[in-house]
């Protein structure tokens, strides 16, 4: 039978003070199984496993939100993130055709694949100057762009130094 190298007090002091698993488990010389099997026996409440008390990033409330996002700023509701959104610049002028004719416009130059997100970057979809557009994997990662995360477009039309070259922006489908 394997033993955990700390004790269960120690195990549960640890996960209540909010230390990664990753950490505990190595610590406890256990699976991530055991671990959390342990800490259900312990009578440790595991609902807010994973989550990390954050300041919103407009008003500064402390709010809850996943550790898995702790480099992306978090607002307390949709309120905040709209009010914050509209601090930034001009805001979202949307075009009813916007989208369909930013994808015909950057299809000319670059493969789209379904799921593909074409952005505009001065956040109006009337304006489809290849200068203007970038193109991100999924929605997730425009996304995430815009709240300030990892989120990187794969396509940018502000990077591109002759955009008719048509191979030079080909993405490559495996």
């Amino acid at each position: 039978m394997n033993r955990s190298m700390i004790d269960l007090s120690e195990l549960v002091r640890r996960y209540e003070a909010g230390e990664a698993w990753a950490s505990i488990i190595a610590a406890a010389g256990v699976s991530r199984i055991a671990l959390w099997k342990r800490l259900t026996r312990a009578g440790v409440s595991l609902t807010r496993r994973g989550l990390a008390d954050a300041s919103c990033a407009r008003c500064g409330a402390t709010t809850t939100r996943p550790r898995c996002s702790i480099g992306i700023k978090a607002y307390c509701g949709a309120e905040c993130y709209r009010a914050f959104m509209r601090e930034q610049g001009a805001g979202y002028r949307q075009h009813r055709c916007g989208q369909k004719r930013a994808r015909a416009t950057v299809a000319k130059v670059f493969t789209l694949l379904p799921g593909m997100v074409v952005h505009h970057h001065d956040k109006d979809t009337d304006h489809n100057d290849l200068s203007n557009l970038a193109v991100f994997t999924t929605q997730s990662e425009h996304t995430s762009y815009h709240r300030g995360g990892k989120g990187l477009p794969i396509w940018d039309g502000r990077m591109s130094a002759h955009p008719t070259d048509t191979a030079a922006h080909t993405h490559d489908v495996a």
